[in-house]
Formats: C-alpha cells, structure tokens, sequence
C-alpha cells in the first residue's frame, strides 16, 4: 500500500478514536456532545436513510412508523444524539447517554433499568454503508431509537432493563 492509501485508511480510524473520546468525557446528566459529520459521513447516513426509509412504510410497524415521525429527520442531516434525547425524553421519561463503543451486555442492560440508552456516535466506513460490524450512529438512531418515543415499547424496554438487574451471570 502506498503513504497515501495507508493515510487515508487513517482517518477514519482516528476520527472514530476522537467521538469515543467525546463519549468518554461526556457527564451523565448533561446533553449529549455535539459532531459535526463530514461530508463522507453524511453521505453514508444518506444512504442508509434513503434505502431504509423507502422500505419503513412496507416493512417497519405502524409503532415505529408514528415514533419514526416524530423525529423530523432528514437525509441530509445526520441527527444528533442530545436532538433524539430531547424526544425521547419528552415523550416516554428516556434519556441518551453517548458510548465510546460496544458495552458489555450487562452494562448495556443495566442502562435500560434506569430509562437510559447508550449509543455510539461515530459513523460506519462509508465504502460499506449498508453493513457495520458494530452498531454505529446510523444504526441507533435508525433502528433503535425511534421506539423509545413509543411509551408502551419503552415500558417493555424498560422491564426487560430492571429485570436483568436480578439475573444471574449465567
């Protein structure tokens, strides 16, 4: 590989490394740190949001369909968290809390307990924007989030949270 390729895989690298940062730094209670997305990024979220989109009205439940609609979201504005948190808690008592990445599922649980649901904020690789390894922005915000402005859905949500705080490790 030559400097410039192995550079420009760089980036992406480390511009992940710098929003895990921001997560890491975030204080519970406060809003979520804001991100402003290049434009590869938001080029990535437009993609995922057009293909997804386009199949919501077939394919998602009526729930999420009317939770989805409250967002006001667009594709050409990747959301930010402390905008979905704002919703959410408004609608169902739920708040957002930013990750530097995937928790364990004890921790993600755990969360759910206390109406709290954790979310990364960096943007999958823009050369795969249908795939991601591990949940992304795009993934929470899209597949995720919209149902916590659900109230029955966030009750559930919620039950399946304080429930796991008896469970055995096993």
């Amino acid at each position: 590989a030559t400097a410039a390729t192995r550079n420009s895989a760089q980036i992406p690298k480390r511009r992940r490394v710098w929003i895990s940062q921001l997560a890491k730094a975030h204080v519970p209670g406060t809003p979520c740190p804001r991100v402003e997305y290049t434009a590869v990024e938001k080029a990535t979220w437009s993609a995922v949001y057009d293909r997804l989109t386009a199949l919501y009205p077939s394919h998602a439940c009526e729930r999420f369909n009317e939770a989805f609609a409250k967002f006001g979201f667009s594709r050409e504005v990747v959301p930010q968290l402390a905008d979905c948190a704002d919703v959410i808690h408004r609608e169902t008592g739920w708040t957002i809390r930013p990750t530097a990445g995937l928790l364990h599922p004890r921790d993600f649980l755990a969360g759910l307990a206390f109406k709290t649901f954790h979310s990364t904020q960096y943007v999958r690789h823009g050369s795969k924007p249908m795939y991601t390894p591990e949940p992304d922005v795009v993934h929470e915000i899209l597949g995720h989030v919209p149902m916590l402005a659900a109230p029955d859905f966030a009750s559930l949500i919620h039950a399946i949270g304080v429930a796991s705080l008896g469970a055995s490790k096993r």
